[in-house]
């Protein structure tokens, strides 16, 4: 509740003075310790802009980047398997080449994202190990297509 008082005072102050440096950096914290780090990134980098020797501004500016850069990181991570995995779930055609190409291309995918970045949680949490064994146990499944299903299951 406090935070929200210091947001709502800065804002007023802001609103008076909207250039007022000390404002803004004080709105940026209370954007922050209220979870708001977008809103408090760019009140940091407001701050930086006016006076690039805050030393503070610049190093809150620089560590909320990095949090927001690592965030939406981890969200296109946890999306990207999701993503893939989709078209393995959907039904086609097993005989047309093209299709079992790109269904083949997607387990790579998947496999290089359980090895290189260890989002194999993540495939579980989509769904991965029934589509993938359902996949894997079908008997119109061509082999390429099989090998490839089975190297993701090993990679998770």
């Amino acid at each position: 509740e406090e935070w929200d008082q210091a947001f709502e005072d800065a804002d007023a102050c802001l609103k008076l003075l909207p250039e007022h440096a000390k404002s803004i950096f004080r709105r940026g914290v209370a954007h922050e310790k209220l979870g708001r780090r977008n809103e408090a990134l760019m009140d940091f980098a407001r701050v930086v802009k006016a006076e690039p020797q805050n030393a503070a501004a610049i190093k809150s500016a620089q560590r909320l980047r990095e949090e927001v850069m690592k965030q939406r990181e981890q969200s296109t991570d946890e999306a990207l398997p999701a993503n893939i995995l989709e078209v393995l779930r959907v039904e086609g055609d097993l005989t047309d080449a093209p299709s079992v190409d790109r269904r083949v291309e997607a387990c790579q995918k998947l496999r290089a994202l359980c090895v290189h970045k260890g989002l194999g949680g993540a495939l579980l949490s989509a769904g991965a190990l029934d589509v993938l064994v359902r996949r894997a146990s079908d008997s119109e499944t061509p082999p390429q297509l099989r090998e490839a299903v089975l190297a993701v299951l090993v990679a998770m």
